[in-house]
């Protein structure tokens, strides 16, 4: 068995190994820091994904380019119920309801948030129909 000596020289001598293949395939070496909530986020997608924390960096990194998403892409990974909620606001709209009164009339019927807490704000109601 080895010592606990020859483990980190080992070890070490891996890791230049490693380093040294992944300069000769392009790739570069940075030194970040993270906030914490940027640290909690960056671990629940290694939990959620299992990958590394290097080609979860990397493909967000990369997916910067492709631009924000858009409004369509925003409602299709909400919830059905949500989704149908925008739709409704969206008929409203277009039934000449202001965002006062749709916020009113979801108040009124005891229709909760999206966040399930507080009441229906026209800014709320106006978000989603503009953003989705």
């Amino acid at each position: 068995m080895a010592t606990l000596t020859q483990r980190r020289k080992t070890d070490r001598e891996r890791l230049k190994r490693w380093r040294k293949k992944k300069l000769e395939e392009g790739n570069k070496q940075f030194l970040i820091m993270l906030t914490p909530e940027a640290q909690k986020v960056l671990d629940r997608e290694k939990a959620r994904t299992g990958k590394p924390y290097v080609q979860i960096i990397n493909s967000l990194i990369i997916s910067v380019e492709d631009g924000p998403p858009s409004a369509s892409a925003k409602t299709e990974v909400r919830p059905a119920w949500q989704q149908k909620m925008i739709r409704r606001i969206k008929k409203l709209r277009s039934d000449g309801y202001t965002y006062t009164a749709i916020a009113k009339i979801f108040n009124d019927e005891g229709i909760k948030t999206f966040k399930g807490f507080g009441q229906w704000r026209s800014s709320a109601v106006s978000y989603l129909d503009r953003n989705g």
